[in-house]
């Protein structure tokens, strides 16, 4: 009878330690893993000018590390999203803007200068015809594209772009062309303003504003003549625009304008 009773505990006993370690490795088991986020990408905002005038529309542009085009949204420094990413202000100032996008990283800041209109400023007038459609020339730039190489002469110039903007139609016309750039010392340059008798190798370009969809391109026969004053403390340069081609998408082309256009030359750092 002893026997048995010993024999009965020390079952017993067997027992509770097997459901003891059982439930001592089933609590371990059931663990959970941390989780693991994937790391967060880079985004990256630029704009296509960063002073501008009170009324003046500009464009945000949002890309990844690998340099490719996506979609995000532009943000005002007060939080507020901006439609199609694009701004026009209303009043003078700095403003500050980022954008977001689940999985990426918040963006560099970019920040515009909006500059209240000169009183010496005039309002230009001018039209350009493209495949039999007359467009109003409702805003000319003139914006210093950088440094070249003639290959031909080997010879250094400045790339020049005239832009002629119609906003209702959201299209623009692209008066390409150089001037004749200057070595200084070493590897540094200055550049010639665009004067009537320094214009080289030009080119046509017409595109829409916000897709930048190509409406019609061509080197062949393209006609710039400018007369232009100096640019002064307000970066705008007075003077007339005539640009003509025979042929763009089988169509003539034809550009006058007359007035102010603004001119950017911070692209130049040479």
């Amino acid at each position: 009878m002893k026997y048995l009773q010993k024999t009965i505990a020390l079952l017993s006993g067997f027992a509770l330690a097997t459901v003891l370690f059982s439930c001592s490795s089933d609590d371990s088991d059931t663990t959970a893993a941390p989780v693991v986020n994937p790391p967060l990408k880079e985004l990256k905002l630029s704009v296509n000018f960063d002073t501008i005038y009170i009324g003046e529309e500009i464009y945000f542009k949002t890309i990844n590390s690998e340099g490719q085009d996506i979609e995000a949204e532009v943000l005002t420094a007060e939080g507020t999203v901006l439609k199609n990413n694009k701004w026009t202000p209303t009043e003078a100032g700095q403003y500050k803007f980022i954008a977001k996008k689940e999985g990426y990283k918040n963006s560099n800041e970019v920040r515009v200068e909006v500059l209240s209109l000169p009183d010496d400023k005039t309002q230009g007038k001018g039209t350009f015809i493209f495949k039999g459609k007359t467009y109003e020339i409702q805003e000319s730039h003139l914006s210093l594209q950088g440094m070249y190489q003639d290959k031909t002469s080997t010879k250094q110039m400045a790339g020049w772009i005239l832009s002629s903007i119609n906003n209702d139609e959201k299209i623009a016309a692209l008066s390409i062309f150089f001037t004749p750039a200057h070595l200084i010392q070493g590897d540094k340059y200055s550049f010639e303003l665009p004067k009537k008798d320094n214009i080289l190798q030009t080119s046509l370009r017409v595109h829409h504003l916000e897709t930048f969809e190509i409406y019609g391109y061509t080197r062949q026969d393209v006609e710039i003549n400018l007369n232009l004053g100096d640019p002064n403390e307000k970066n705008m340069i007075s003077g007339k625009v005539v640009t003509k081609c025979q042929s763009l998408q089988g169509e003539p082309f034809s550009l006058e304008y007359e007035g102010q256009s603004r001119i950017d030359l911070d692209l130049w750092d040479y």
